[in-house]
């Protein structure tokens, strides 16, 4: 993201007032004002209050740029954007922008310093609204995949003001959840369709994708539930036609060496005599969720049975039955007599089993009643619009199950939805739940998304995303672990200046991951003239954000004096009768045109300039495959005639494939062959080359070291750098 300081102003503008609060007699007023471009309606949220650190733009369109005038009414108020002090009051312009970067404005003034941002949405993100009430939430972040009608979805994670720390979206995803092994996972699909197979991603803290996982035993994989395990191991699960047609739920372990450890189907454990089942998608068991539970057996919710299991995890046999049918326990207390059409069955801390309890009724898209009569539970289903959150204590001496918990919610989720207990998993934390196009008893008004419940039944939180849905609503335990970007302009790192050059040094700062930029600061005062006296220099900058995550970035840059012309002896006088001697004046040999390289990464400081050793001009890049390292190589004329360099670089291999580029230009086949020339340069001119090392998936640590050697056309004036590649 890179910014652009400009007086225009736009249209289309949001303006913010906020008086902040202080003591004295005159209260300084604060306004930030947001502008779009003339055809964009861009709107801010949540309303503007001096208490809050984070706000979203909104907008019909893609947001490309903003027009940011920040102010105070106090005269010698300081204002920043993006770290780059600005006037008080005037139009700055941030250009450049995309999806989940974030705009960061600093106010000083008699009030103190506030730090705040604006993050952008994607194009037609939902208008998010959300509703505190009695303690509030005790959750700070709750995961969504907010799939609105043109089935584009917005992978994020919210705060509970509904500003995203994290979004980006895929053209179809479900189920974006935090994993036992520390990471997060979002199931993408192949097509729109339902029953695509899908992707299960694995993305590490910072929420970059390091894998994608599949099923192995079976040809399709499915969104509805996935499960890391620390150490290495998976749990993923698929829906796949039986010989007569019918969908048949699987599910398999794969340990850490990669081997199929357990496979299960649905149609080895289910008698259709004895489990009459509805089959509103066609699939006879629908499994939508697993968990390993505090035994090491799992616990799997089949919403066409509503029942859930506990199946053996070494012989996949089923241990006991809860629901359905075929129940193995009565529920004596159960107004309801069971579950009916649940979602995400879980175990509690004491080994309670909680259930998010869809309920089911007559529909365009469930065309069979599926709740069991609580009169006559092996008799024909019947309807049940209601949903809520249960909670069972099983005593399988006596085949009971009590209903010891049970929030009953003022709507139904027909499709899915959610419930996840908070704090310790005891009854005596709170419940976040994720409703599914859920609607209201009696007006059929859109519920709220996602929701936070007290033990007491008291709604202390909700969520809305207008005309948008999401298979579920989880609290996750997100930190923000993203180091801010530092961008600097006017003084070139490695740059070779004369005692006379005016260069300004102008810096700027960008965060995102949701805690703030609170700090840009550099060891030269922004816009200063950089020291131009003879040798050696370094400017320093530092970007620093709420969480403590520190960038520091140092530019070396040399001065250097005019050449001296060398002294010319003055010539001998002679007597007349000698003939006087021809005076040869002395002759300088330039220095034919010479290589200098140097390398860095993308936010480091280069390394090797004006000098040979190569073990001071190799940069270590770090990734996780599959993924793609960068690194920057720059290439000097360190002579003192005009010339065209050489460039020679090393290929891929059999895990790493290697482009380089010049601008947007890939130069790969012509660095690679040794017949790339940069153009002519002058003596001290450079150019500059962008490497790029995509690395596929490997079980093993890898390292790799690719060079780029420089020399004139003669192959003289050798200089080489070396990128090494550690995957691991």
């Amino acid at each position: 993201m890179r910014s652009v300081m400009s007086a225009i102003v736009l249209a289309a503008s949001l303006v913010i007032i906020s008086p902040a609060s202080t003591t004295g007699a005159e209260v300084p007023t604060r306004s930030v004002t947001m502008t779009g471009a003339a055809d964009q309606v861009l709107t801010t949220y949540p309303a503007y209050a001096p208490s809050l650190d984070r706000f979203g733009i909104r907008s019909n369109s893609a947001v490309s740029q903003v027009s940011v005038t920040a102010s105070s009414s106090q005269r010698g108020a300081a204002v920043s954007v993006n770290g780059r002090p600005v006037a008080n009051g005037s139009a700055t312009t941030v250009a450049g922008l995309a999806t989940g970067d974030e705009i960061s404005v600093q106010i000083t003034d008699s009030s103190g310093t506030t730090n705040q941002s604006w993050i952008v949405t994607p194009p037609g993100f939902p208008q998010i609204s959300t509703n505190r009430q009695g303690s509030g939430p005790t959750a700070e972040y709750v995961a969504l995949t907010l799939s609105p009608a043109n089935n584009t979805t917005a992978e994020t994670i919210l705060d509970t003001f509904g500003v995203p720390v994290h979004v980006v979206t895929s053209p179809y995803s479900h189920s974006l959840q935090h994993q036992p092994n520390g990471h997060y996972t979002v199931a993408r699909g192949d097509t729109v369709d339902l029953f695509s197979s899908f992707g299960i991603v694995e993305m590490d803290e910072e929420l970059r994708p390091i894998r994608e996982h599949r099923m192995q035993s079976v040809s399709s994989t499915d969104f509805h539930d996935a499960v890391l395990l620390p150490g290495g191991g998976r749990i993923l699960m698929a829906y796949i036609r039986n010989p007569e047609g019918v969908l048949e739920s699987h599910f398999e372990e794969v340990n850490a060496a990669g081997d199929v450890i357990l496979t299960w189907n649905s149609q080895d454990h289910i008698n259709p005599d004895q489990d009459p089942v509805t089959r509103p998608l066609g699939d006879n068991a629908h499994l939508n969720s697993i968990e390993v539970m505090l035994d090491g057996n799992l616990l799997l919710s089949f919403r066409h049975l509503s029942q859930v299991m506990k199946v053996n995890r070494t012989t996949g046999a089923v241990m006991w039955r809860l629901g359905g049918v075929n129940s193995t326990f009565a529920f004596p207390d159960d107004p309801f007599g069971g579950p009916c059409a649940q979602h995400t069955a879980r175990e509690l801390a004491n080994g309670d089993i909680q259930i998010f309890d869809n309920g089911a009724k007559l529909t365009q898209f469930t065309v069979d009643k599926m709740c069991p009569n609580p009169a006559d539970p092996k008799g024909p289903r019947i309807e049940r619009g209601l949903s809520r959150v249960t909670v069972y204590r099983l005593d399988e001496s006596s085949k009971e199950a009590s209903l010891i918990d049970s929030h009953e919610l003022d709507g139904f989720s027909q499709f899915a939805g959610s419930a996840q207990r908070l704090g310790t998993s005891t009854l005596s934390d709170n419940v976040m739940v994720g409703l599914f196009d859920g609607r209201a008893t009696g007006t059929g008004a859109q519920m709220p998304d996602a929701l936070e419940i007290a033990p007491d039944g008291t709604t202390v939180w909700s969520l809305s995303a207008a005309d948008a849905s999401s298979y579920r609503a989880l609290a996750v335990p997100y930190r923000d672990a993203r180091n801010p970007t530092i961008s600097v302009e006017g003084l070139d790192d490695g740059g070779i200046y004369g005692p006379d050059d005016a260069v300004e040094v102008r810096y700027g700062c960008t965060d995102a991951g949701g805690s703030n930029l609170v700090e840009c600061s550099a060891t030269v005062p922004y816009g200063s003239r950089a020291d131009m006296q003879l040798g050696p220099h370094t400017v320093t900058v530092t970007a620093r954000d709420g969480a403590g995550n520190t960038t520091i970035r140092t530019i070396s840059y040399q001065v250097v004096g005019p050449t001296v012309p060398p002294t010319t002896t003055p010539p001998t006088t002679v007597p007349p009768t000698t003939a006087p001697p021809t005076t040869v004046p002395p002759t300088t040999v330039p220095t034919p045109t010479t290589a200098d390289t140097s390398i860095r990464k993308p936010d480091g400081s280069w390394k090797g300039a004006g000098i040979t050793r190569p073990s001071r001009q190799t940069v270590t890049l770090r990734t996780v495959g599959p993924d793609r390292a960068i690194t920057y190589v720059r290439v000097r004329n360190s002579g003192d005639t005009r010339g065209r360099l050489t460039l020679t670089g090393s290929p891929g291999n059999r895990w790493s494939t290697v482009r380089w580029f010049a601008g947007k230009r890939d130069v790969t086949a012509r660095v690679l062959a040794g017949t790339y020339r940069t153009a002519a340069l002058n003596s001290g001119e450079s150019v500059r080359l962008r490497l790029v090392v995509r690395v596929s998936d490997t079980d093993q640590r890898r390292i790799r070291t690719l060079r780029l050697a420089a020399s004139n056309r003669a192959g003289q004036g050798k200089d080489v750098v070396r990128a090494r590649v550690i995957v691991r």
